[in-house]
């Protein structure tokens, strides 16, 4: 049975009695904590408008987004240098659907944590076995196909090169060498998640856009301004955004 998930404190002995996986089912949590993550979008220092706010990225190349979507999964919460592995946590957010932006994180020990980590994209086991549902359902149109998999981040938009040109930036890709997930880390900055059973708390990110654009790489989007498949520019973009993510507040 695969434990991943298990709560690497004292007390595992007894997790490994209390957390099964039903039979062709989900793995099940003894416990009843919960804790909300709210995602904010903005671009550098400005709130992200979907189509009709024009921004400046790196390069200096003006640019408008129309869709933004990207995988959360595998949710790694710490305290002290102890780690639980939210069972299940498979999230889809997209700055066109609000409620997307807020998610609950349930099953969680009433302990407070001082640190996640998570994946943005999908993991290679559960793109290996195929289209799934919720969140993974291929009617969100984030899944190419099973020799592909599901795209982990949908950047699209328009920059200016003399005339108005589009961009669509579709990264995904799980085999070697373009696997397009990448692992994230984030410190609370001294700040507790204090897990709860009656009016969890949120703990607020930040999600910066205009990380996609740059470091490590400078992206000139007369250059690439397009990726719909695994490659090395995705392999590129995915390096850049994956430090577009930062701590905000515990709410």
């Amino acid at each position: 049975m695969n434990r991943r998930w298990l709560l690497i404190f004292p007390v595992a002995v007894l997790l490994l009695a209390g957390c099964k996986k039903k039979e062709d089912g989900p793995v099940v949590s003894p416990f009843k904590a919960s804790a909300k993550i709210s995602f904010q979008h903005v671009f550098g220092t400005s709130p992200l408008v979907l189509s009709n706010q024009w921004y400046v990225n790196a390069a200096n190349d003006s640019v408008r987004i129309s869709m933004l979507k990207y995988y959360i999964s595998n949710i790694t919460l710490k305290s002290g240098g102890q780690s639980f592995v939210v069972p299940e946590s498979y999230f889809l957010i997209d700055e066109a659907e609000p409620a997307s932006k807020t998610i609950l994180l349930s099953g969680l020990p009433p302990v407070s944590f001082d640190e996640i980590e998570f994946l943005i994209g999908v993991d290679s086991a559960k793109n290996a076995s195929g289209a799934h549902t919720g969140a993974l359902d291929v009617i969100h149109n984030m899944y190419w196909g099973w020799a592909s998999g599901y795209i982990c981040s949908k950047l699209e938009g328009y920059f200016i090169d003399s005339v108005e040109s589009g961009f669509s930036f579709h990264v995904g890709g799980f085999n070697y060498p373009n696997n397009a997930s990448r692992k994230v880390s984030i410190s609370f900055n001294g700040e507790k998640l204090p897990a709860a059973e009656l009016n969890p708390p949120t703990l607020v990110l930040k999600t910066d856009v205009s990380e996609y654009f740059k470091n490590p790489v400078t992206l000139d989007l007369k250059q690439y301004n397009s990726v719909h498949s695994p490659s090395a520019t995705g392999n590129m973009l995915a390096d850049n955004y994956t430090d577009m993510f930062g701590f905000v507040a515990v709410q």
